[in-house]
């Protein structure tokens, strides 16, 4: 079935899977090795603001290419774990 959908679709059915995932303690096995800013932003449930504020506060490592930020998924454990 996966297969099947148009890539927005995928994207959608890929944080889904996050959330549910995320509930039963399995996340950081769906967590891409490098997230861009929004996927963070969803897995983190906090805002545009609130997650800047983490990256220059330097909470969470970040780093950009181009005008991207990436956000490795390292960073992000470590976070959540030691907060």
């Amino acid at each position: 079935m996966y297969h099947k959908l148009k890539q927005n679709d995928k994207n959608i059915y890929k944080l889904i899977l996050i959330k549910i995932v995320w509930r039963w303690g399995f996340v950081y096995e769906c967590i891409p090795e490098v997230m861009t800013f929004k996927e963070c932003q969803n897995i983190l449930k906090v805002g545009k603001n609130t997650l800047l504020d983490l990256i220059h506060t330097e909470q969470i490592q970040a780093f950009k290419i181009g005008n991207r930020w990436k956000i490795p998924k390292q960073s992000v454990i470590e976070f959540i774990q030691y907060r």
